[in-house]
Formats: C-alpha cells, structure tokens, sequence
C-alpha cells in the first residue's frame, strides 16, 4: 500500500520552545513552558491556561509517594482545580498527596 505523508511545522510552536529554551538558559532554569493565549482571554482565561499546564506538568513529573507542597493563591487555585478537572479521581487513588503550606504560626500560608 502506498501513501502519502505530510509534514507540517508550525512556526509559533517552534518560536515558543526557542524562547523558552532562551529563557531557562538565561534563568539558570531547568525547563520554562510558554502557555499560548490570545489577546483577546481575559485575565481569567490566561490564568487558566497557565493552572491547566501546571496540572498537566504536575501529573506528568510527580512521583509515587512524593508530597507536594503548595502555598495557596490564585494561581494555585487554577493549577490544583485543573488537576482535578482533567485527571478525577480521589486523592487516595492519586500517585501524589497534597497538603496546604503552613507558616510558623499554624496559619495556611
């Protein structure tokens, strides 16, 4: 069987790992992810965007029985709240355990 096979590169994609392959040089970073959004999401939308690409990085690099400990804010909220939208389940079944921050004074940081 014969077939006909197409490659296409897509130059913005391209131009996002050189920027940030840029910028972890720079940084002295191990790895930098350029969340693609459009002018037009408001600061919600691209709040999300980056909550969803830390929860897929999370699930991606999170190791069996390592703790992961968040300091709670906004952008947090959107990364822990993606992680359940796209992987449910009950943290009991999960490979990570996750537990709020403290400070010195017992209060959530």
């Amino acid at each position: 069987m014969k077939g006909l096979v197409t490659v296409t590169l897509r130059l913005d994609i391209l131009r996002r790992m050189e920027i940030a392959s840029e910028m972890a040089q720079r940084f002295g970073l191990k790895e930098v992810f350029i969340v693609p959004t459009s002018k037009r999401d408001s600061e919600s939308e691209v709040i999300r965007a980056v909550g969803r690409t830390g929860a897929l990085y999370l699930e991606t690099n999170i190791k069996p029985d390592q703790i992961l400990t968040i300091c709670w804010g906004r952008m947090m909220y959107e990364v822990a709240s993606a992680r359940w939208e796209i992987f449910p389940g009950d943290i009991s079944t999960s490979k990570e355990r996750e537990f709020p921050a403290t400070s010195k004074t017992g209060s959530s940081a």
